[in-house]
């Protein structure tokens, strides 16, 4: 492959290109959910956002499990092993997706492509630990991280296209499934293994060293056992099983809410586009924390994840205020929501996921954290439908506030990151 005779810097970068692609091509398989659902309450296909909560329920316990089985497949078979048979399989079900002659076989069938996209960010992150070493990572991750921005953007953008060209939901479900099986084929041509091996597993807690074998000469299991019990890790599972569901809760209702609380009965289309504002204020935001955390000390680290945590507890607490009489905050405040959120939890579910494993378990510490996530995002769909049906969005607010803020306490208490490490220029 021509890719294979660049110069080091340029094929980490078009790996890394191809890999944000294909990343951006399973979000279009996705986020189209969160654009057929008011469509389907509207064509009768569901009769309540209960009911259409349950498709987002299943198929995100479909995804945790996804996470927790596909980290160690990844370690074990390779990141683009798994990156690529993740595209492949999301292709399929996202068509199939559309063919669903009822509720049940579209939960199925949707829970599929959710099970089989699971694997594509571990593998993305054990590739990455591959090409990018300490005092780059985190800014390399930072910008594969753009992908699951532009990546629910795009999904939104084209959905509400479809939206309004076809007004169907049985196409809004299907029709990604063609793009993401053309970014498949790219990254079949491009997609590599990187040359190195040399990113350590996390040993913040050092207490009792001396007595601990070698990474050598433990087993799999206990080295994943050794992940687990280590302070840091439990503490970015606590925060990863916060921040995902408040992210699961936007990209399941944020179009749905927009729709309801305007004034002058906006169309699906138009609050799926105007949803995008949220997922693009998250870009920023991911690109700054990872190039300052790769070049701030780990007091300074900490000092920033709680102090956005806080806000966020702040803003989500001013999302309560916002009614149907006074939509005027709506938009910006989710824009708010998106520039708090997505920093801290880019670097969750990326950089320090992969510190914490190392090159070796890199796939199964982002599969465990990424999957304790989304554990709790199982209440974005039926539980938070419900909630949504019987005491409305200011209710739904509030109590993120509150878990936003056990979040911050955690942070606070629990965080130690590991020293910065300046790349040679």
């Amino acid at each position: 492959m021509a890719s294979d005779r660049m110069p080091l810097a340029g094929r980490a970068v078009t790996v890394g290109v191809a890999m944000a692609l294909g990343y951006v091509g399973i979000y279009l398989c996705r986020k189209n959910l969160g654009v057929a659902i008011p469509m389907m309450i509207e064509a009768g296909f569901v009769p309540d956002k209960k009911t259409a909560g349950v498709i987002a329920s299943y198929s995100t316990v479909a995804y945790m499990l996804g996470k927790f089985i596909s980290g160690p497949l990844v370690d074990r078979l390779g990141g683009r092993s798994g990156l690529l048979a993740s595209m492949g399989l999301v292709a399929l079900f996202g068509a199939l997706g559309g063919f669903a002659p009822g509720l049940w076989p579209l939960v199925l069938l949707y829970s599929l492509n959710r099970l089989a996209g699971a694997g594509a960010w571990n593998a993305i992150m054990k590739l990455a630990s591959t090409w990018y070493a300490p005092g780059r990572l985190a800014t390399a991750i930072g910008a594969l991280s753009l992908s699951y921005v532009f990546g629910g953007a795009a999904a939104a953008a084209f959905g509400a296209f479809i939206a309004s060209q076809w007004k169907d939901w049985h196409v809004v479900m299907s029709a990604p499934a063609a793009p993401l099986l053309l970014l498949t084929i790219l990254c079949i041509a491009v997609v590599r293994q990187g040359p190195l091996n040399e990113v350590p597993a996390d040993n913040v807690s050092t207490e009792g060293a001396a007595s601990i074998p070698s990474r050598s000469t433990l087993t799999f299991g206990q080295k994943v056992l050794r992940l687990l019990s280590r302070p840091q890790f439990i503490t970015i599972c606590i925060l990863s099983f916060a921040l995902t569901l408040f992210r699961e809760i936007f990209s399941t209702w944020s179009i749905d809410f927009l729709k309801s609380i305007s004034a002058d009965g906006k169309s699906v289309s138009t609050a799926a586009l105007e949803s995008t504002a949220y997922e693009f204020a998250g870009a920023i935001p991911i690109l700054v924390m990872g190039y300052f955390y790769d070049r701030i000390g780990p007091g300074a680290r900490r000092v920033v994840v709680v102090t956005i945590l806080a806000l966020l507890t702040l803003t989500l607490a001013l999302l309560t205020t916002v009614s149907k009489g006074a939509p005027g905050l709506a938009l910006p405040l989710l824009v708010a929501c998106g520039l708090l959120l997505y920093g801290p939890y880019s670097i969750l579910a990326g950089v320090v996921s992969v510190e914490s494993g190392g090159t070796e378990l890199a796939g199964t510490a982002t599969g465990i954290a990424d999957g304790i996530g989304y554990f709790a995002s199982i209440l974005a769909g039926s539980v938070v439908g419900e909630i949504l049906d019987r005491a409305g969005y200011p209710v739904a607010f509030g109590l993120m506030s509150g878990l936003c803020a056990f979040a911050t306490l955690a942070a606070a208490i629990g965080l130690r990151f590991r020293p910065a490490v300046v790349a040679a220029p």
